[in-house]
């Protein structure tokens, strides 16, 4: 059997327990990829690719670091999706490494269905080695090789790791902030998008912005407020209806059914889905009559990922189902019921590249706001917030670094107050644009995305040449994916740390 093993390469005890399963599930003669030797660059990417691709395994190690690792998620994601293409393999054999805390979303929508295997020191290789090999070798699932709990992210195994001037310990960065974290730093779209929301029911909101500049973490903060003025609130996260995608009326299915089960209304009948009838013209009959006519108050409806929508062929007729229901609410008749219902939507692309008609847009629609990186005022604001770990200088080089990108700065942050182990701000800043170094994990994603999509390679290595760019498009794939950004009339590196490592890679 052909074996992919994921795990966080620059981590312990990840490394060490790869390295021991790597040696048990070879000696039986299967063949084993890990990523170790190949040099990051185009070569590292298309390795990755088709070693996933031709994967019947992939044994995914998760530690605490692995599990917030934007790599391992990029790994898992191509392997469902080769998945699905080839009849079920790679099957994703997951280990937990000493970790029993929940894991982030969507990593946990991919894994939290499978059956675990748990390792809590080297007294259980041996026994993590035999569940592997037995699920390799036919057995239906791998038998758990010792009771585990999933624990709240508080409640850890031994002691967390040290910090300074941090009294609890620190959440690993990524993912999505509950409205009361005090990480959570607001900026003028957040009181724009609560004054908008506040207005009342009947509300448009589109929140965009590139990845990981806290659309989603906004989207909550937005929900929450609705929820306290008396509304209902629906979550409609688009990654988890992707298993819809293929067929036009069972993704529009699909979409009104996960509404009506948060709202814990009846099930959707076959009999009520007219077929005669397009799948957005039923869509909004039953919204209307199975989902508005039923609640006691205004609903607020928070759809995230809708990206993944743009990709869709059909695209213009389920963004311009929700532009008819923007129209509704003008409409002295339909008012009374459609009036009630907010729309807030979250995107990373600009949709006019992919709705065709201006008309057909509810991106276009009542509160549109863009989400900017952090100042230096924020960024120093969020340094105290860890516990002031940097200094002013050093807050400037982390502003000069990541131009304000809150991930990353959220990233350094992290690196320097919970994992510093005694090495200077400075230094661990000095490094961090490099493949070991904090942003390392990060910018080894946003590498294999670019090297995957042909197009996008030679415009990349242009901005970075700072020559002028035609292919607009493109352009605007790499605005989207957070990598580039406009100054004036020019297209530049979204940041220095995307500068600094992608010159030479691309």
């Amino acid at each position: 059997m052909r074996i992919f093993i994921s795990y966080r390469t620059n981590a312990e005890p990840d490394r060490t327990v790869c390295d021991e399963l790597c040696q048990g599930l070879t000696a039986p003669g299967h063949q084993v990829f890990v990523d170790r030797q190949l040099p990051v660059g185009v070569r590292w990417a298309e390795e990755i690719e088709r070693h996933i691709a031709e994967a019947d395994f992939l044994v995914l190690l998760l530690s605490e670091e692995s599990s917030h690792s934007e790599m391992v998620l990029a790994e898992v994601e191509k392997a469902r999706d080769v998945a699905a293409s080839r009849g079920g393999t790679p099957r994703i054999l997951p280990v937990r490494l000493t970790y029993r805390g929940k894991l982030p979303y969507p990593l946990s929508t991919y894994v939290d269905p499978l059956q675990h295997l748990y390792w809590g020191g080297a007294e259980d290789t041996e026994t993590v080695l035999k569940g592997l090999l037995g699920a390799i070798g036919g057995q239906e699932e791998p038998p758990p090789s010792k009771s585990w709990r999933v624990t709240p992210p508080g409640d850890r195994m031994g002691p967390p790791p040290a910090q300074a001037q941090v009294r609890e310990p620190l959440p690993t960065p990524g993912g999505t902030l509950v409205p009361e974290d005090p990480l959570y730093i607001s900026r003028d779209s957040d009181a724009e998008a609560l004054r908008v929301i506040q207005r009342g029911p009947g509300q448009t909101i589109t929140i965009k912005g590139p990845r990981q500049v806290g659309k989603s973490s906004l989207l909550m903060r937005v929900l929450a407020a609705a929820l306290d003025q008396g509304r209902q609130g629906v979550l409609v996260d688009f990654q988890l209806l992707a298993a819809a995608t293929g067929h036009e009326g069972e993704f529009f299915r699909s979409f009104l059914q996960e509404i009506l089960t948060q709202l814990d209304l009846p099930p959707l009948t076959a009999a009520e889905w007219d077929a005669s009838a397009t799948p957005a013209q039923c869509c909004t009959r039953l919204m209307e009559r199975l989902v508005l006519q039923k609640l006691p108050c205004p609903l607020t409806l928070a759809c995230d990922e809708a990206d993944l929508v743009l990709a869709l062929p059909f695209r213009n007729d389920f963004f311009g189902m929700f532009r008819a229901w923007h129209g509704k609410r003008a409409n002295p008749v339909q008012r009374r019921r459609w009036g009630n219902l907010d729309l807030v939507l979250v995107t990373s692309t600009e949709p006019y590249l992919f709705i065709d008609r201006d008309d057909q847009s509810p991106f276009n629609v009542g509160a549109v706001l863009a989400l900017a990186d952090f100042t230096r005022a924020q960024v120093a604001m969020l340094n105290e917030a860890h516990g002031t770990p940097l200094g002013d200088d050093e807050v400037t080089e982390l502003q000069r670094l990541t131009g304000g990108h809150p991930y990353l700065v959220r990233k350094a942050l992290y690196a320097v107050s919970a994992r510093g182990q005694g090495r200077p701000p400075r230094e661990i800043l000095r490094h961090a644009a490099e493949d070991g170094g904090p942003f390392g994990d990060h910018l080894q994603r946003h590498l294999l995305n670019v090297l995957k999509v042909p197009e996008l390679r030679p415009v990349l290595t242009a901005v970075l040449a700072g020559q002028s760019i035609a292919n607009e498009v493109a352009v605007h794939r790499l605005i989207g994916a957070g990598l580039v950004r406009r100054e004036g009339t020019r297209i530049v590196p979204r940041c220095a740390a995307y500068a600094e490592y992608f010159r030479g890679k691309v």
